[in-house]
């Protein structure tokens, strides 16, 4: 044979080897695109009692007292009320019965105001705590590999191309 035939030999099978190439690579193509399309991320719910957990956490942010705080408000008015009657019953003179009172209930505005105090603590801690959850959760979710987050928002419009 030629030279020159050898080489477009050579050329002919190398252009088919392409040719070949190009359709198994379009039906490669095709089939992964087929099964993009159909692809469903797999969905997670979160669990009951997780909820529940949250649901509580959030309560005790939104709380407008502390726990228990209506009860020892009600017990510094009823000590607050005993000891203004037993000033009174008591006290040799009306100067010290109004002294007296008058001390009384500055300690009982010290104890509310020390209440304040304890609830802006509790609910700054609270508050913490619900966004320590919050990040906790999501992390565990992306670690378990839940998450969303490493993927296109819309795997259904990608394609594959060579």
């Amino acid at each position: 044979m030629e030279p020159l035939t050898m080489l477009a030999l050579g050329a002919g099978v190398q252009g088919l080897l392409g040719l070949g190439r190009g359709i198994f690579g379009g039906i490669q193509t095709a089939k992964a695109n087929r099964e993009l399309k159909n692809f469903r991320l797999p969905q997670y719910t979160i669990p009951g009692a997780y909820e529940d957990m949250m649901s509580l956490y959030r309560r005790r942010a939104e709380a407008n007292e502390l726990p228990g705080q209506s009860l020892v408000e009600n017990k510094l008015g009823a000590q607050t009320a005993f000891g203004q009657r037993a000033a009174e019953k008591y006290a040799g003179t009306s100067g010290q019965a109004l002294g007296a009172v008058t001390g009384l209930y500055g300690k009982q505005m010290d104890a509310v105001r020390d209440l304040g105090i304890q609830f802006a603590n509790f609910k700054a801690q609270e508050r913490v705590n619900l966004q320590g959850h919050n990040r906790s959760w999501h992390r565990r979710k992306i670690s378990s590999g839940r998450s969303t987050s490493g993927y296109p928002h819309n795997i259904s419009t990608m394609s594959c191309s060579r």
